[in-house]
């Protein structure tokens, strides 16, 4: 779920997929998951801004990184040569998300068996 280090608690990006997906898909409300799950209401705000802005890779932990990363800031325009290259990375992005929220899936059905 989370690693404590010397400052602040690190979240998995599958418990936050997590938090998002209850809150969006199952209908629980900010304020319940902050007492259910001990977060701060402000945590599932940002969790939640960042899925609806960038999907699941908006739910990564960026910090520590170098330049080799895409910023998580303000949304840079994409710049494509063609409609059918611009659906491609659509595509690709949308595969990606699809691939995590899988994978969250499997693991929320571990967790009830």
């Amino acid at each position: 779920m989370y690693t404590q280090n010397k400052h602040r608690k690190t979240y998995t990006r599958e418990f936050k997929l997590l938090i998002v997906n209850k809150y969006l898909n199952e209908g629980k409300t900010g304020p319940q998951l902050s007492v259910e799950y001990e977060l701060e209401i402000s945590i599932i705000k940002d969790w939640i801004r960042k899925f609806r802005l960038y999907g699941a890779s908006g739910l990564e932990d960026g910090r520590g990184k170098h330049n080799n990363h895409s910023s998580h800031g303000r949304p840079k325009k994409e710049r494509f040569n063609s409609e059918v290259e611009a659906l491609r990375h659509e595509n690709m992005r949308l595969k990606g998300e699809l691939f995590l929220l899988k994978k969250l899936k499997e693991l929320r059905d571990k967790q009830e068996k």
